[in-house]
């Protein structure tokens, strides 16, 4: 960031370390998203995606209150992570020609780096191990 931004923005770097793994985790939700479209199953999708929608809303109010920031960005997570296995459940269930092991083998990556900022933001040492 401070190639690009100026100094000011040196308080972002801490939540850009965590929102990187979004990225991935959208990706998934993509190319599931997209084969549900191209199945005919756009009205589940939407479903998906409201039920996402009211899961982040209510976490956003429920978060934010209490850790703002870091709140939210654990919000976006949550929610794309939570939208992805929906759309994996799908796919897998209803369609049945995506393997397990290549869906589960990416959040087995992400899951020891989820337990450590669940366990920091639980702790209260956020801020400071994030610096």
């Amino acid at each position: 960031i401070s190639l690009i931004y100026p100094a000011e923005y040196s308080d972002a770097i801490w939540m850009q370390k965590y929102l990187v793994w979004a990225i991935p985790i959208s990706f998934q939700n993509n190319l599931f998203s997209y084969v549900m479209m191209v199945s005919g199953a756009a009205k589940v999708l939407l479903l998906f995606t409201i039920l996402g929608t009211t899961v982040n809303l209510a976490l956003n109010f429920i978060l934010i209150p209490m850790m703002q920031l870091q709140g939210a960005c654990l919000v976006i997570i949550f929610t794309k992570v939570f939208v992805v296995f929906l759309t994996f459940s799908y796919c897998r269930i209803s369609l049945g020609f995506v393997r397990f092991v290549d869906f589960v083998f990416p959040f087995f990556l992400i899951f020891p780096k989820s337990m450590a900022v669940i366990t920091l933001v639980y702790k209260g040492g956020w801020s400071g191990a994030l610096a």
